[in-house]
């Protein structure tokens, strides 16, 4: 309950079945390069976000459902 971001198994893999499914983005936590940019993850890796805390990625989805309903307005 530390609000960590922390790796998972078998990272590489689950991205590219995310991708086979159209995902567009992923969150990875930090220490991740080697999947970010699509090198080892096809495209998807090139959307990824790496926050360093569970806040961060909170306060990022909150805002991109903001940004979404002033689009629709």
């Amino acid at each position: 309950l530390s609000g960590a971001v922390r790796p998972v198994a078998h990272a590489q893999q689950r991205l590219k079945e995310a991708e086979k499914l159209g995902f567009g983005s992923a969150v990875l936590p930090l220490g991740s390069e080697d999947l970010v940019g699509g090198n080892g993850a096809g495209g998807i890796g090139a959307g990824a976000f790496q926050p360093t805390e569970l806040a961060d990625l909170v306060a990022r989805i909150a805002g991109s459902r903001r940004s979404r309903a002033e689009e629709q307005e």
